[in-house]
């Protein structure tokens, strides 16, 4: 309990636990409204998990809301502390289920977890699937923490973070990272010193590849200090799953990641 399950496990938790639709990207509510796990609450990445901003170059496209906000939210979607919470989305806990389950975890909320291959493979397992809303009655979600317990990390402490040994890995797409390509912030290119390693490489035919072949995968960074970021700190929640899943102790999160990187200036490879 706590990191990655299967269908099969969620189904067995179907009526104990709240289970959540976390898919975002363009349309997710009318996406959520479409179809998804009967009596499951949608959860919107960006109202519920980030915070409001006006201008990325501060925190980023997805800054981290303040715990007291989350912790408000999961009240009023009828989630308490005492509560097993199952996540999915549909893209295996890329967008954005692993973003909430970090969020989670990071509030000292243990007994959550995601599920692997999302809404079709809850559905292939025999789940009921409805459409539209559901009615939720809200509870108090008691909480004696008042900051993130993960640990997070700073924009103008990346580059000390480096000189000091720690190693940054840019999860983001080979492309983005070699500066080929950035279809969403305005400058291509990644910070100096980062290392690329694809989130997509720890999924296989849209499922979590094994144990043993996650904890290869992170060969590389065994024994080392990790801080893991993405485009805007929700991806990168994934690998930081991943990670945990394969046995490793849970990497530093620079949540602003490359949208805020890319809007300072700061040293950037551009190519």
């Amino acid at each position: 309990m706590g990191t990655i399950i299967s269908a099969h496990e969620a189904s067995a938790l179907y009526g104990s636990a709240i289970f959540c639709d976390v898919v975002a990207g363009l349309g997710a509510e009318a996406v959520y409204k479409e179809a998804h796990v009967k009596g499951a609450r949608w959860v919107d990445l960006e109202t519920v998990l980030s915070a409001r901003y006006s201008d990325a170059k501060d925190l980023g496209r997805h800054p981290l809301p303040s715990v007291k906000q989350f912790v408000k939210s999961l009240g009023a979607l009828g989630i308490s502390a005492s509560d097993t919470v199952v996540l999915y989305d549909r893209s295996s806990g890329v967008m954005a289920a692993a973003r909430m389950w970090w969020m989670l975890r990071s509030i000292g909320h243990h007994n959550t977890v995601v599920v692997d291959g999302g809404l079709e493979a809850l559905e292939a397992a025999g789940l009921a699937i409805q459409s539209g809303d559901i009615p939720v009655e809200s509870v108090e979600y008691r909480c004696e923490r008042s900051h993130w317990q993960w640990p997070l990390l700073e924009m103008n402490e990346v580059l000390p973070a480096i000189e000091q040994g720690k190693v940054v890995v840019d999860v983001r797409g080979a492309a983005r990272y070699a500066g080929k390509e950035e279809p969403i912030d305005p400058v291509a290119g990644h910070i100096p010193g980062a290392v690329n390693l694809p989130l997509t490489e720890v999924l296989e035919q849209g499922r979590f590849k094994s144990i043993a072949l996650l904890t290869q995968h992170f060969e590389s960074l065994k024994d080392q200090e990790v801080i893991m970021h993405c485009g805007s700190g929700v991806t990168a929640c994934h690998s930081i799953l991943a990670m945990v899943h394969a046995g490793y102790p849970v990497p530093t999160l620079y949540n602003g990641s490359w949208s805020q990187w890319c809007r300072n200036d700061l040293p950037m490879n551009l190519g």
